[in-house]
């Protein structure tokens, strides 16, 4: 992530690869660093590249990292739109393949 484009009291997310480390709000910028300060007060240092600076993280997929929370949920509900438009088109495609049950009447 481009720490540049962060702002004080801005909100990140803290992932390494699958695993999710927290969301928290930017509490400090400088040149070289962004503090990130997560749940129960906790900061976290990160390079200007958004990688934690003590180098800490997962076994499997490297160091924590920052993640723009506004621009992964945009990204999600985008991802969640073209899914239901899939559903949509695949239910039209194959739905004379494969008829839906019919509802059992008692």
């Amino acid at each position: 992530m481009d720490t540049s484009k962060l702002v004080v009291g801005q909100d990140v997310r803290v992932v390494s690869g699958c695993y999710f480390g927290g969301e928290g709000k930017v509490s400090k910028i400088t040149s070289s660093s962004v503090d990130v300060e997560l749940c129960g007060g906790v900061v976290w240092r990160f390079n200007k590249d958004g990688k934690e600076s003590n180098g800490s993280g997962t076994f499997e997929c490297g160091p924590w990292e920052l993640e723009d929370r506004e621009a992964e949920d945009a990204k999600d509900a985008k991802d969640a739109k073209e899914r239901e438009v899939f559903a949509a088109w695949c239910e039209r495609m194959f739905s004379s393949f494969y008829p839906r049950p019919r509802d059992r009447q008692r």
